[in-house]
Order: C-alpha cells, then structure tokens, then sequence
C-alpha cells in the first residue's frame, strides 16, 4: 500500500477521534455545576459534616436529635444522618499521616489548637463536641522517634449559624515544621429537605 495513503487514512482517524473526544468533553463543559469542585478529600480526613458536595435542609442543619435518640455519646463516628448537625461544621481529623518527630498528640486540645477552619473565609473558633466521647487509644511511631505519639481520630467541631447557600469550608493545619497542610470543601444548605 501506498505510504501517503496510509499517513492520510491515519491523518484522517485522527481528527475524527478528536472530533469525537471533543463532541464528548464539549457536554461537561457547558453544563453548569451547582457547588464547586475542589480537591479530593485528603487521607488526613476521614470524615467531614456537612459532607463535600453534599445538600442538606436548613432545618437538619439546626437540629440536635440526640436525646431523642437517647444518646448521650457517640465514638467513632458522629451520625449526624440520625441526630442532625446542631449548628456545627465538623471533620474527624486522622493526625497520623501529618506527625513529624517528636510530636505529641494525645488531647482533643493539643490537636485544635494546630487547626483552624474558615468558612466563607471567615475564621470561626472551636469548640468541643459535648457528645464527643474520644477513645482513650495511644499510638507511637517509632520510625519517627521514642517521644513521637498520638491517639486516635479527633472530632473536631466549630459551631457557626449558617444561612441558606452554597458554603465553603477550609481546614487547615498547622506541622511542627511550621508548613501548613489543608482541605478545602463545600456544601449547600437549602430551604428544605
């Protein structure tokens, strides 16, 4: 067969697979998405509330069902799918994957006061979940040095009055090396749900 013919016959494959991947691609980018997307939830998050992405009513937002649940703690997770959000943005923060040597992260309060959280770029203050009950779990890692310890995943909360829209939330944490590692998220609190 003829070289030019075989270059022309590839030539032309060519641009109509890009004229297919175009006419592909061209629906993604001309519809329009409700919340923006940011980046993957990052390994040091095991959890957040309101989750990424998600919708939730304003009145589930508001709500403390705890007692009706008669709950008066919860460990390990926080189900917020039974009892509501009582006004708070929260994560379940893993610090394993951020220790550096030496560090010591054994209280609920030695953790908060390396994180902080913004929400539509205002910076709220912490405050500890009530219904919290952390379990009394120590973990050392030895690879990073004899004094470098943690316990087990922290609930970390910041209770904040949010109106209906689209919300974002920044968390951020400070490593003993002074570099600051985060996650960025968002949500939309509707009218109803």
């Amino acid at each position: 067969m003829n070289v030019q013919l075989v270059k022309r016959r590839k030539a032309r494959l060519a641009v109509i697979l890009l004229s297919i991947l175009t006419a592909c691609n061209y629906h993604n980018y001309t519809t329009p998405t409700l919340l923006p997307v940011f980046e993957p939830q990052p390994d040091f998050i095991l959890d957040a509330q309101p989750a990424p992405m998600s919708e939730i009513g304003l009145d589930w937002y508001e709500a403390d069902l705890m007692s009706e649940f008669g709950l008066d703690s919860y460990e390990g997770g926080r189900p917020v799918y039974k009892v509501g959000h009582r006004y708070n943005v929260c994560i379940l923060l893993d610090v394993s994957p951020l220790l550096q040597a030496g560090d010591q992260f054994v209280t609920c309060q030695q953790v908060i006061e390396r994180t902080s959280l913004s929400i539509n770029g205002l910076k709220i203050t912490p405050e500890f979940d009530p219904y919290w009950s952390h379990p009394e779990i120590l973990y050392l890692y030895p690879q990073l040095g004899p004094d470098t310890k943690a316990g087990a995943p922290y609930w970390l909360c910041w209770p904040i009055e949010l109106q209906v829209g689209i919300h974002q939330a920044t968390f951020q944490f400070q490593q003993t090396n002074g570099n600051h590692v985060s996650y960025t998220w968002s949500f939309n609190i509707t009218p109803h749900k």
